[in-house]
């Protein structure tokens, strides 16, 4: 989400570029799935705008936790097994460290990086005037629209993946990139 930037630099208004946001609560199955097989989560940021609303030792909310550290934030993603990220912020320095990361919700698409050991999936994008979503070839040609105002000057509604979708993802990038299945 924009806690961040509306927290470290106020004053300015973001929503300009909020269509790289998620809700953290799409997630909640997702996150319960790796509880389920004892894998420690950890949600990264400094701030954010919502708690999750899950109990378990094996999950740590850390834009809520009281001893952050920079340091840490830099051996979190350096010491990962994967990353979970929409393509945005700090996540994106697990690449320095080989660590595969499955985006969701990537905006935009054309700007994903082949190069690096990732999974990617996009946020739906629909046509407004036909109800239709983009095909492949007009997705990946809206690889310099980073803000809201450009999907809505294309007439392009965007829309989050659901619930189900998310856990689909990450189940598959999981069995590839931690279980060696394909």
């Amino acid at each position: 989400d924009s806690e961040y930037l509306n927290n470290f630099f106020p004053g300015f208004n973001w929503d300009y570029q909020s269509v790289r946001d998620a809700n953290i609560y799409d997630f909640t199955d997702t996150i319960n799935w790796l509880i389920k097989k004892d894998i420690f989560v950890i949600r990264t940021g400094k701030v954010a705008k919502r708690k999750l609303k899950i109990k378990s030792k094996y999950l740590v909310d850390y834009p809520f936790c009281k001893n952050q550290n920079d340091l840490l934030d830099i051996w979190l993603m350096a010491n990962c097994n994967l990353v979970i990220s929409t393509a945005t912020g700090f996540p994106e320095s697990s690449y320095a460290y080989k660590v595969p990361i499955i985006y969701v919700n990537y905006v935009p698409l054309g700007q994903v990086h082949s190069w690096k050991k990732s999974l990617a999936i996009g946020k739906h994008l629909i046509w407004e005037e036909s109800n239709t979503h983009l095909n492949l070839s007009e997705y990946i040609k809206l690889h310099n629209c980073f803000k809201v105002q450009d999907y809505k000057n294309l007439k392009i509604r965007i829309k989050d993946l659901s619930s189900e979708e998310l856990l689909a993802t990450v189940k598959d990038g999981y069995n590839y990139f931690i279980e060696g299945k394909s």
